[in-house]
């Protein structure tokens, strides 16, 4: 599966890459929106893991952008853990939402259920 991780954070995002590249995945760093854009320009991406407080543009904004693309499952992962930006980010396009600190085995376990998903979403909408 190929995944880009959004972190501006460079520890959490080294780890986040380590882990899912131990998990079988290709895997794309991006340190900002920017970065992701240029990352999905070069290669789709099945699952995108975004922060929302990054430099420059915000998760939430670019998680609607993801969205009205719609290709690509989007897994928030943020320190924000108030009810409201959760249901924001979802509203926006977010498929599923975690709080930082995350638990690597959970975050393997959502990537799943992301992409599984997503396929079914797309087969079943080429099968009409």
């Amino acid at each position: 599966m190929r995944i880009v991780v959004v972190e501006d954070e460079p520890l959490t995002r080294a780890t986040l890459v380590s882990f899912l590249v131990r998990q079988g995945h290709e895997v794309r760093p991006a340190s900002c929106v920017e970065a992701c854009r240029a990352a999905l320009r070069a290669e789709k991406a099945d699952v995108i893991l975004l922060d929302i407080g990054l430099p420059g543009e915000d998760g939430l904004g670019y998680a609607r952008e993801l969205r009205a693309e719609g290709e690509a499952g989007v897994i928030i992962v943020s320190e924000r853990s108030e009810v409201a930006t959760r249901i924001a980010a979802l509203d926006e396009g977010a498929d599923d939402y975690l709080i930082k600190p995350v638990h690597l085995e959970e975050l393997a376990a959502r990537v799943r259920s992301v992409a599984r998903r997503r396929v079914w979403a797309t087969s079943s909408a080429s099968v009409r």
